[in-house]
Protein backbone atom coordinates (compact mmCIF):
# COMPACT_ATOMS: atom_id res chain seq x y z
CA UNK A 1 0.00 0.00 0.00
CA UNK A 2 1.29 3.42 -0.99
CA UNK A 3 2.11 5.60 1.96
CA UNK A 4 2.81 9.37 1.87
CA UNK A 5 5.25 11.08 4.09
CA UNK A 6 4.13 13.90 6.34
CA UNK A 7 5.73 16.45 4.05
CA UNK A 8 3.89 15.08 1.05
CA UNK A 9 0.58 15.20 2.92
CA UNK A 10 1.28 18.80 3.84
CA UNK A 11 2.03 19.70 0.20
CA UNK A 12 -1.24 18.11 -0.94
CA UNK A 13 -3.12 20.01 1.76
CA UNK A 14 -1.56 23.32 0.74
CA UNK A 15 -2.33 22.61 -2.91
CA UNK A 16 -5.99 21.93 -2.10
CA UNK A 17 -6.21 25.12 -0.03
CA UNK A 18 -4.52 27.16 -2.78
CA UNK A 19 -6.88 25.79 -5.42
CA UNK A 20 -9.87 26.48 -3.17
CA UNK A 21 -8.75 30.07 -2.54
CA UNK A 22 -8.16 30.57 -6.26
CA UNK A 23 -11.63 29.26 -7.02
CA UNK A 24 -13.14 31.49 -4.34
CA UNK A 25 -11.21 34.49 -5.71
CA UNK A 26 -12.35 33.77 -9.24
CA UNK A 27 -15.91 33.37 -7.95
CA UNK A 28 -15.74 36.70 -6.07
CA UNK A 29 -14.35 38.47 -9.12
CA UNK A 30 -17.00 36.83 -11.27
CA UNK A 31 -19.76 37.92 -8.88
CA UNK A 32 -18.29 41.42 -8.78
CA UNK A 33 -18.38 41.72 -12.56
CA UNK A 34 -21.80 40.06 -12.65
CA UNK A 35 -23.25 42.64 -10.30
CA UNK A 36 -21.48 45.56 -11.95
CA UNK A 37 -23.60 47.78 -14.13
CA UNK A 38 -22.32 49.23 -17.36
CA UNK A 39 -23.83 52.71 -17.67
CA UNK A 40 -23.73 54.37 -21.07
CA UNK A 41 -24.14 58.15 -21.25
CA UNK A 42 -24.54 60.22 -24.41
CA UNK A 43 -24.84 64.00 -24.40
CA UNK A 44 -25.01 66.81 -26.96
CA UNK A 45 -22.12 69.23 -26.51
CA UNK A 46 -20.59 72.20 -28.36
CA UNK A 47 -18.46 71.17 -31.32
CA UNK A 48 -15.24 73.01 -30.40
CA UNK A 49 -11.92 72.48 -32.18
CA UNK A 50 -8.81 71.62 -30.12
CA UNK A 51 -10.86 70.31 -27.19
CA UNK A 52 -11.26 66.98 -25.39
CA UNK A 53 -14.37 66.09 -23.40
CA UNK A 54 -13.64 64.05 -20.27
CA UNK A 55 -15.24 62.83 -17.07
CA UNK A 56 -13.74 62.60 -13.59
CA UNK A 57 -15.09 59.45 -11.89
CA UNK A 58 -15.01 60.66 -8.29
CA UNK A 59 -16.26 57.70 -6.23
CA UNK A 60 -18.97 55.09 -5.93
CA UNK A 61 -21.91 56.03 -3.75
CA UNK A 62 -22.22 59.11 -1.61
CA UNK A 63 -20.04 60.52 1.14
CA UNK A 64 -17.75 58.18 3.05
CA UNK A 65 -16.81 55.81 0.24
CA UNK A 66 -13.29 55.57 -1.13
CA UNK A 67 -12.19 58.31 -3.52
CA UNK A 68 -11.25 57.08 -7.00
CA UNK A 69 -10.73 60.31 -9.00
CA UNK A 70 -10.16 58.50 -12.27
CA UNK A 71 -10.30 60.41 -15.58
CA UNK A 72 -12.22 58.79 -18.45
CA UNK A 73 -12.51 60.24 -21.97
CA UNK A 74 -15.70 60.64 -24.01
CA UNK A 75 -15.78 59.36 -27.58
CA UNK A 76 -17.36 61.19 -30.50
CA UNK A 77 -20.47 59.41 -31.80
CA UNK A 78 -21.96 61.81 -34.35
CA UNK A 79 -21.63 65.31 -35.76
CA UNK A 80 -24.90 67.27 -35.76
CA UNK A 81 -23.66 70.47 -37.37
CA UNK A 82 -20.78 72.93 -37.13
CA UNK A 83 -21.70 73.89 -33.57
CA UNK A 84 -22.95 70.65 -31.96
CA UNK A 85 -21.95 66.99 -31.70
CA UNK A 86 -22.89 63.88 -29.71
CA UNK A 87 -20.35 62.24 -27.41
CA UNK A 88 -20.57 58.98 -25.45
CA UNK A 89 -18.95 57.29 -22.47
CA UNK A 90 -19.30 53.91 -20.69
CA UNK A 91 -18.90 53.64 -16.91
CA UNK A 92 -18.85 50.49 -14.80
CA UNK A 93 -20.21 50.88 -11.28
CA UNK A 94 -21.94 49.10 -8.43
CA UNK A 95 -25.64 49.36 -9.29
CA UNK A 96 -26.58 49.45 -5.61
CA UNK A 97 -24.41 52.50 -4.91
CA UNK A 98 -24.37 54.62 -8.04
CA UNK A 99 -21.42 56.94 -8.63
CA UNK A 100 -20.34 60.56 -8.39
CA UNK A 101 -18.74 62.28 -11.36
CA UNK A 102 -17.89 65.68 -12.82
CA UNK A 103 -17.51 66.44 -16.53
CA UNK A 104 -15.05 68.88 -18.01
CA UNK A 105 -13.64 70.14 -21.32
CA UNK A 106 -9.91 70.31 -21.81
CA UNK A 107 -8.97 73.08 -24.26
CA UNK A 108 -5.72 72.23 -26.06
CA UNK A 109 -4.73 75.46 -27.82
CA UNK A 110 -2.45 78.28 -26.81
CA UNK A 111 -3.52 80.60 -23.99
CA UNK A 112 -4.85 83.10 -26.52
CA UNK A 113 -6.72 80.41 -28.48
CA UNK A 114 -8.15 78.96 -25.26
CA UNK A 115 -9.48 82.34 -24.13
CA UNK A 116 -11.21 82.81 -27.49
CA UNK A 117 -12.60 79.26 -27.52
CA UNK A 118 -13.75 79.60 -23.91
CA UNK A 119 -16.08 82.48 -24.81
CA UNK A 120 -17.61 80.42 -27.63
CA UNK A 121 -17.77 77.31 -25.45
CA UNK A 122 -19.45 79.00 -22.48
CA UNK A 123 -22.08 80.70 -24.64
CA UNK A 124 -22.95 77.40 -26.31
CA UNK A 125 -22.92 75.43 -23.03
CA UNK A 126 -25.39 77.93 -21.57
CA UNK A 127 -27.65 77.65 -24.60
CA UNK A 128 -27.63 73.85 -24.13
CA UNK A 129 -28.49 74.44 -20.43
CA UNK A 130 -25.34 73.07 -18.82
CA UNK A 131 -25.00 74.27 -15.22
CA UNK A 132 -22.28 75.73 -12.96
CA UNK A 133 -19.83 76.40 -15.78
CA UNK A 134 -16.44 77.18 -14.25
CA UNK A 135 -14.00 79.89 -15.34
CA UNK A 136 -11.18 78.85 -17.66
CA UNK A 137 -8.46 77.24 -15.51
CA UNK A 138 -4.72 77.74 -16.08
CA UNK A 139 -4.48 74.18 -17.47
CA UNK A 140 -7.27 74.77 -20.03
CA UNK A 141 -9.97 72.86 -18.12
CA UNK A 142 -13.59 74.02 -17.95
CA UNK A 143 -15.85 72.13 -15.50
CA UNK A 144 -19.66 71.92 -15.67
CA UNK A 145 -22.74 70.03 -14.49
CA UNK A 146 -25.03 68.26 -16.96
CA UNK A 147 -28.44 69.74 -17.90
CA UNK A 148 -31.38 68.80 -15.67
CA UNK A 149 -33.06 67.00 -18.58
CA UNK A 150 -30.66 64.10 -18.17
CA UNK A 151 -32.08 63.56 -14.68
CA UNK A 152 -28.70 63.22 -12.96
CA UNK A 153 -28.66 64.31 -9.35
CA UNK A 154 -26.29 66.81 -7.74
CA UNK A 155 -24.32 66.37 -4.54
CA UNK A 156 -21.94 68.62 -2.58
CA UNK A 157 -18.37 67.31 -2.50
CA UNK A 158 -18.39 67.86 1.28
CA UNK A 159 -20.73 69.33 3.92
CA UNK A 160 -18.43 72.37 4.22
CA UNK A 161 -18.09 73.22 0.51
CA UNK A 162 -20.62 74.46 -2.06
CA UNK A 163 -18.90 72.76 -5.02
CA UNK A 164 -21.20 70.18 -6.60
CA UNK A 165 -20.73 66.93 -8.51
CA UNK A 166 -23.23 65.04 -10.63
CA UNK A 167 -24.38 61.68 -9.29
CA UNK A 168 -25.90 58.69 -11.10
CA UNK A 169 -28.50 56.95 -8.97
CA UNK A 170 -29.27 53.21 -9.18
CA UNK A 171 -32.88 54.10 -10.04
CA UNK A 172 -31.79 55.75 -13.31
CA UNK A 173 -31.70 53.92 -16.63
CA UNK A 174 -28.36 52.37 -17.60
CA UNK A 175 -28.63 54.02 -21.04
CA UNK A 176 -28.82 57.81 -20.93
CA UNK A 177 -29.73 59.22 -24.34
CA UNK A 178 -29.08 62.78 -25.50
CA UNK A 179 -31.77 65.45 -25.81
CA UNK A 180 -32.40 67.89 -28.61
CA UNK A 181 -34.19 70.93 -27.20
CA UNK A 182 -36.05 73.60 -29.13
CA UNK A 183 -36.79 77.00 -27.59
CA UNK A 184 -39.20 79.52 -29.06
CA UNK A 185 -39.88 83.14 -28.16
CA UNK A 186 -43.60 83.78 -28.71
CA UNK A 187 -45.95 86.71 -28.01
CA UNK A 188 -48.19 86.72 -24.94
CA UNK A 189 -50.65 89.39 -26.09
CA UNK A 190 -51.71 90.27 -29.61
CA UNK A 191 -53.68 93.50 -29.97
CA UNK A 192 -54.40 93.44 -26.26
CA UNK A 193 -55.68 89.86 -26.17
CA UNK A 194 -53.82 87.13 -24.29
CA UNK A 195 -53.38 84.46 -26.97
CA UNK A 196 -50.65 82.58 -25.11
CA UNK A 197 -52.55 81.36 -22.04
CA UNK A 198 -55.63 80.45 -24.04
CA UNK A 199 -53.88 78.25 -26.63
CA UNK A 200 -51.30 75.43 -26.66
CA UNK A 201 -48.01 75.20 -28.60
CA UNK A 202 -47.25 71.70 -29.88
CA UNK A 203 -44.31 69.99 -31.58
CA UNK A 204 -44.96 67.00 -33.86
CA UNK A 205 -42.01 64.68 -34.55
CA UNK A 206 -41.82 61.85 -37.06
CA UNK A 207 -39.08 59.20 -36.90
CA UNK A 208 -39.22 56.08 -39.06
CA UNK A 209 -42.90 56.86 -39.79
CA UNK A 210 -43.65 56.96 -36.05
CA UNK A 211 -45.31 60.22 -34.95
CA UNK A 212 -45.07 61.75 -31.49
CA UNK A 213 -46.74 64.84 -30.03
CA UNK A 214 -44.76 66.93 -27.52
CA UNK A 215 -46.19 69.95 -25.72
CA UNK A 216 -44.03 72.99 -25.12
CA UNK A 217 -43.50 74.01 -21.51
CA UNK A 218 -43.06 77.55 -20.21
CA UNK A 219 -39.52 78.59 -19.22
CA UNK A 220 -39.93 82.33 -18.78
CA UNK A 221 -42.68 84.93 -19.06
CA UNK A 222 -42.16 88.69 -19.45
CA UNK A 223 -45.33 90.73 -19.77
CA UNK A 224 -43.48 94.05 -20.04
CA UNK A 225 -41.58 92.79 -23.10
CA UNK A 226 -44.64 90.81 -24.21
CA UNK A 227 -42.99 87.44 -24.74
CA UNK A 228 -42.98 83.92 -23.36
CA UNK A 229 -39.97 81.59 -23.76
CA UNK A 230 -41.13 78.01 -24.28
CA UNK A 231 -39.24 74.75 -24.79
CA UNK A 232 -39.81 71.22 -26.06
CA UNK A 233 -37.20 68.46 -25.65
CA UNK A 234 -36.86 65.31 -27.73
CA UNK A 235 -34.89 62.33 -26.45
CA UNK A 236 -32.85 60.80 -29.27
CA UNK A 237 -33.02 57.06 -28.71
CA UNK A 238 -32.14 53.97 -30.73
CA UNK A 239 -30.39 54.59 -34.02
CA UNK A 240 -29.77 58.24 -34.93
CA UNK A 241 -32.44 58.38 -37.60
CA UNK A 242 -33.59 61.55 -39.29
CA UNK A 243 -36.33 63.35 -37.36
CA UNK A 244 -38.98 65.50 -39.06
CA UNK A 245 -40.55 68.36 -37.09
CA UNK A 246 -43.72 70.38 -37.55
CA UNK A 247 -44.94 73.14 -35.24
CA UNK A 248 -48.59 73.74 -34.32
CA UNK A 249 -50.78 75.91 -32.16
CA UNK A 250 -53.91 74.22 -30.82
CA UNK A 251 -56.93 76.53 -30.49
CA UNK A 252 -60.67 76.32 -29.98
CA UNK A 253 -62.31 75.01 -33.15
CA UNK A 254 -64.38 78.16 -33.76
CA UNK A 255 -61.51 80.52 -32.90
CA UNK A 256 -58.77 79.26 -35.22
CA UNK A 257 -58.88 81.89 -37.96
CA UNK A 258 -59.14 84.83 -35.55
CA UNK A 259 -56.17 83.64 -33.46
CA UNK A 260 -54.13 83.02 -36.62
CA UNK A 261 -54.75 86.58 -37.82
CA UNK A 262 -53.79 88.03 -34.43
CA UNK A 263 -50.52 86.05 -34.40
CA UNK A 264 -49.67 86.89 -38.00
CA UNK A 265 -50.08 90.59 -37.27
CA UNK A 266 -47.82 90.31 -34.23
CA UNK A 267 -45.08 88.09 -35.66
CA UNK A 268 -44.68 88.88 -39.37
CA UNK A 269 -42.05 91.60 -39.12
CA UNK A 270 -42.38 93.27 -42.52
CA UNK A 271 -40.53 96.57 -42.71
CA UNK A 272 -43.44 98.16 -44.58
CA UNK A 273 -45.79 97.25 -41.75
CA UNK A 274 -43.55 98.88 -39.15
CA UNK A 275 -43.00 101.94 -41.37
CA UNK A 276 -46.75 102.48 -41.63
CA UNK A 277 -47.24 102.20 -37.87
CA UNK A 278 -44.44 104.68 -37.15
CA UNK A 279 -45.78 107.12 -39.74
CA UNK A 280 -49.32 106.88 -38.35
CA UNK A 281 -48.01 107.33 -34.80
CA UNK A 282 -46.05 110.47 -35.69
CA UNK A 283 -48.98 112.03 -37.55
CA UNK A 284 -51.38 111.21 -34.73
CA UNK A 285 -49.11 112.75 -32.10
CA UNK A 286 -48.50 115.93 -34.15
CA UNK A 287 -52.26 116.32 -34.62
CA UNK A 288 -52.74 115.92 -30.87
CA UNK A 289 -50.08 118.55 -30.11
CA UNK A 290 -51.26 121.06 -32.73
CA UNK A 291 -54.94 120.84 -31.85
CA UNK A 292 -56.27 124.23 -30.70
CA UNK A 293 -58.04 122.60 -27.81
CA UNK A 294 -55.05 120.53 -26.73
CA UNK A 295 -54.65 122.64 -23.60
CA UNK A 296 -57.90 121.10 -22.38
CA UNK A 297 -56.23 117.70 -22.68
CA UNK A 298 -53.71 118.56 -19.99
CA UNK A 299 -54.60 117.70 -16.42
CA UNK A 300 -55.13 120.63 -14.13
CA UNK A 301 -53.45 119.04 -11.15
CA UNK A 302 -54.00 122.06 -8.88
CA UNK A 303 -57.70 122.20 -9.71
CA UNK A 304 -58.13 118.53 -8.87
CA UNK A 305 -56.25 118.95 -5.59
CA UNK A 306 -58.41 121.92 -4.47
CA UNK A 307 -61.63 120.15 -5.51
CA UNK A 308 -60.72 117.06 -3.50
CA UNK A 309 -59.90 119.16 -0.42
CA UNK A 310 -63.20 121.06 -0.73
CA UNK A 311 -65.13 117.81 -1.07
CA UNK A 312 -63.47 116.48 2.07
CA UNK A 313 -64.43 119.62 4.03
CA UNK A 314 -68.03 119.42 2.83
CA UNK A 315 -68.32 115.74 3.74
CA UNK A 316 -66.98 116.47 7.25
CA UNK A 317 -69.51 119.34 7.58
CA UNK A 318 -67.73 121.05 10.48
CA UNK A 319 -67.32 124.59 9.06
CA UNK A 320 -69.96 127.12 10.22
CA UNK A 321 -70.66 128.50 6.73
CA UNK A 322 -71.47 125.01 5.52
CA UNK A 323 -74.11 124.60 8.18
CA UNK A 324 -75.88 127.75 6.84
CA UNK A 325 -75.97 126.59 3.20
CA UNK A 326 -79.26 125.15 2.02
CA UNK A 327 -79.23 121.40 1.44
CA UNK A 328 -80.01 121.60 -2.28
CA UNK A 329 -77.26 124.20 -2.87
CA UNK A 330 -74.77 122.10 -0.89
CA UNK A 331 -75.67 118.99 -2.83
CA UNK A 332 -75.34 120.86 -6.12
CA UNK A 333 -71.89 122.15 -5.18
CA UNK A 334 -70.75 118.70 -4.05
CA UNK A 335 -71.88 117.22 -7.37
CA UNK A 336 -69.98 119.93 -9.25
CA UNK A 337 -66.79 119.09 -7.34
CA UNK A 338 -67.22 115.41 -8.14
CA UNK A 339 -67.65 116.25 -11.85
CA UNK A 340 -64.44 118.31 -11.87
CA UNK A 341 -62.52 115.48 -10.25
CA UNK A 342 -63.85 112.80 -12.59
CA UNK A 343 -63.39 114.77 -15.83
CA UNK A 344 -59.87 115.92 -15.04
CA UNK A 345 -58.85 112.50 -13.78
CA UNK A 346 -59.72 110.98 -17.14
CA UNK A 347 -57.83 113.52 -19.22
CA UNK A 348 -54.52 112.46 -20.67
CA UNK A 349 -51.26 114.40 -20.66
CA UNK A 350 -48.91 114.72 -23.60
CA UNK A 351 -46.36 112.46 -21.92
CA UNK A 352 -48.96 109.76 -21.30
CA UNK A 353 -50.15 110.01 -24.88
CA UNK A 354 -46.59 109.70 -26.14
CA UNK A 355 -46.08 106.62 -23.96
CA UNK A 356 -49.25 105.09 -25.40
CA UNK A 357 -48.01 105.63 -28.97
CA UNK A 358 -44.57 104.24 -28.11
CA UNK A 359 -46.07 101.03 -26.73
CA UNK A 360 -48.25 100.68 -29.83
CA UNK A 361 -45.34 101.09 -32.26
CA UNK A 362 -42.98 99.00 -30.12
CA UNK A 363 -45.47 96.11 -30.20
CA UNK A 364 -44.78 95.89 -33.96
CA UNK A 365 -41.03 95.96 -33.45
CA UNK A 366 -40.46 92.79 -31.39
CA UNK A 367 -38.53 89.72 -32.49
CA UNK A 368 -40.34 86.39 -32.18
CA UNK A 369 -39.29 82.95 -33.39
CA UNK A 370 -42.61 82.06 -35.05
CA UNK A 371 -43.98 83.38 -38.33
CA UNK A 372 -46.23 82.69 -41.31
CA UNK A 373 -49.28 80.98 -39.82
CA UNK A 374 -51.78 78.96 -41.80
CA UNK A 375 -54.71 76.79 -40.79
CA UNK A 376 -53.91 73.07 -40.91
CA UNK A 377 -57.41 72.13 -39.81
CA UNK A 378 -60.08 73.49 -37.49
CA UNK A 379 -58.46 73.95 -34.07
CA UNK A 380 -54.91 73.62 -35.41
CA UNK A 381 -52.60 76.32 -36.81
CA UNK A 382 -49.31 75.28 -38.39
CA UNK A 383 -46.48 77.81 -38.38
CA UNK A 384 -42.88 78.32 -39.43
CA UNK A 385 -40.00 78.94 -37.01
CA UNK A 386 -36.99 81.22 -37.21
CA UNK A 387 -33.47 79.93 -37.84
CA UNK A 388 -32.52 80.18 -34.16
CA UNK A 389 -33.80 76.64 -33.52
CA UNK A 390 -30.86 75.17 -35.51
CA UNK A 391 -33.04 73.13 -37.84
CA UNK A 392 -32.95 72.86 -41.62
CA UNK A 393 -36.39 73.40 -43.03
CA UNK A 394 -38.40 73.39 -46.21
CA UNK A 395 -41.62 75.36 -45.98
CA UNK A 396 -43.46 74.14 -42.85
CA UNK A 397 -41.36 70.98 -42.34
CA UNK A 398 -38.01 70.89 -40.54
CA UNK A 399 -35.42 68.13 -40.28
CA UNK A 400 -32.86 67.06 -37.70
CA UNK A 401 -30.12 64.70 -38.79
CA UNK A 402 -26.75 63.67 -37.38
CA UNK A 403 -23.79 62.30 -39.31
CA UNK A 404 -22.76 59.09 -37.58
CA UNK A 405 -19.01 58.69 -37.23
CA UNK A 406 -19.34 54.91 -37.08
CA UNK A 407 -22.01 52.73 -38.59
CA UNK A 408 -23.33 50.92 -35.55
CA UNK A 409 -26.42 50.77 -33.40
CA UNK A 410 -26.80 53.68 -31.06
CA UNK A 411 -27.34 52.08 -27.62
Amino acid sequence: MFEMSLSQVWEVYLSIVANALTAIGIGVIGLYWFYQRRVKIQIIVPNISDANYKMLFVREGGDGTKLVNKTVSFKDVAIINETEKIISIKIRCNPRLGFQFKCFVELLGTDKQNRTNYKILKKKLLSLEFKDISPLAYDGKVWYLLPHEYLFGQINISPLESIKNNIWYPTLAKKIYPYHSIKLKVPIKCEGENVFDENEYVLETTTNNQKEIIYFKLLESNENENYALIKASIQLTEKLSEVKYRFFLETLTDDTERIMNLLNNATNKKSEQLDVKIKDGINEFLEFRNNKGSISNLREEEEIDIAMKLRKIIKNGNAEFIKNIKDNALKSFENELQTIIEINSKKITSSEYMKHLFELIESYNRDYDIKNMKIDKAGSIIFMVDEVVNLNGNNYEYFWNAQMLKKKWFF
